[in-house]
C-alpha cells in the first residue's frame, strides 16, 4: 500500500505545466475536478472516475486528496456521525463516499480501497456497512468473500432497519447480484430468506418482487411467497397485506381471482379488528 504524504502542488490545484494525456487544456479540467472532489461528497465517486479517466497524474492527485480526505475523518463518535447525517462535516456519509471514490480509480488502487471500506464497516451499523459491503465487493473477486459475509449479516429480522425509507436488510440482499451473475444464487437465497419470513413483513412484498425481477426462474417462487404474505393475520402483518395483493396482481394478473378469495376470507372471519378489516378492504377495493 502506498504511502500517504500531502502535496501541495497537487492538492491545491494541478501540478505546474501538467498537461494529462498530452492534451492542451485537459490541467485546466483536473483543476476544476480536484475542486469538486473536495466539495461534493456524494459525487465523489463519480468525480474520482473522472480524474483517472484524464490520466496518471490526475489519478495520483485524487488519490492524495482522497487519502486526506480520509485522514480528515476523525469518527470519533459514529452514533452522532449517523445522527448528524450529511450535514456532519467528519461522519459516517463523509467516509464512506470518500472510500468507495478511491474504488473508482483503478485496479491499481484497490488494496487502498479495500483498506478505506474496510474502515467503514468496522465503524458503522447499518445502511452505511451495507453500502461499504457493496462497495467493497465491487472492487473484485480477491474481495468479494469478505464482503459477501458481512452482508449475509445484516440480512434478517433483527437486522429489520430503515433509512430514508429503503429497508437494510433488502438492500443488503440485492447487493450480492450487483457483483455479477455468479451472485446471482446468492442474492436469490437472501431474498426468499426475506420474502418467507413472517416477521420480516414490511419487507416481504418488496423481496419477493426483487427475486422475480433476478430471474424469469424464479416468478412462481416470488408469487407463492406474495400468496403468502396476503395470507397473513394479525395487525401488524394486516398491514403489508395491501403491497403484497398488488404486487400479486401485478406479477401474475391471473392471480386476481385466488386474492380476492383470500382477502374475502379474511373479512368473514370472527375477530377481525376495525383496523385489520381497513387493510383488506382496501386491497380488495385495489383489485377492481
Amino acid at each position: 500500500m502506498r504511502s500517504f504524504t500531502v502535496n501541495n502542488a497537487v492538492l491545491f490545484g494541478i501540478i505546474r505545466g501538467m498537461t494529462a494525456n498530452d492534451e492542451p487544456g485537459t490541467a485546466v479540467a483536473a483543476a476544476r475536478l480536484l475542486d469538486q472532489l473536495r466539495v461534493s461528497a456524494y459525487h465523489r465517486k463519480e468525480t474520482a472516475a473522472a480524474l483517472a479517466r484524464l490520466g496518471d497524474q490526475p489519478r495520483a492527485a485524487a488519490y492524495v486528496e482522497l487519502m486526506r480526505l480520509m485522514a480528515m475523518g476523525r469518527a470519533e463518535d459514529p452514533a452522532r456521525d449517523l445522527r448528524l447525517g450529511a450535514g456532519d462535516e467528519d461522519g459516517a456519509f463523509q467516509r464512506l463516499y470518500t472510500a468507495r471514490a478511491l474504488g473508482a480509480l483503478g485496479p491499481q488502487y484497490s488494496a487502498e480501497a479495500a483498506a478505506a471500506l474496510r474502515s467503514v464497516i468496522a465503524l458503522y451499523p447499518g445502511w452505511i456497512r451495507v453500502q461499504a459491503a457493496r462497495e467493497f465487493g465491487t472492487l473484485g473477486e480477491p474481495y468479494q468473500p469478505e464482503a459477501a459475509a458481512v452482508l449475509r449479516r445484516e440480512v434478517g429480522p433483527d437486522k429489520d432497519q430503515y433509512y430514508g425509507g429503503t429497508s437494510v436488510n433488502l438492500d443488503a440482499a440485492r447487493a450480492f447480484a450487483t457483483w455479477g451473475p455468479e451472485w446471482k444464487d446468492e442474492s436469490a437465497a437472501a431474498l426468499r430468506r426475506l420474502a418467507g419470513e413472517r416477521r420480516c413483513y414490511r419487507q416481504r412484498a418488496a423481496a419477493a418482487v426483487a427475486l422475480a425481477e433476478l430471474d424469469e426462474a424464479y416468478r412462481d417462487e416470488a408469487l407463492a411467497f406474495l400468496i403468502d404474505a396476503v395470507s397473513g393475520t394479525g395487525l401488524s402483518e394486516s398491514t403489508a397485506i395491501p403491497e403484497a395483493a398488488q404486487a400479486a396482481l401485478t406479477l401474475s394478473p391471473s392471480s386476481a381471482g385466488q386474492v380476492a378469495g383470500i382477502l374475502r376470507a379474511h373479512l368473514a372471519a370472527p375477530g377481525l379488528s376495525a383496523e385489520e378489516r381497513h387493510y383488506v378492504q382496501q386491497a380488495l377495493a385495489a383489485l377492481g
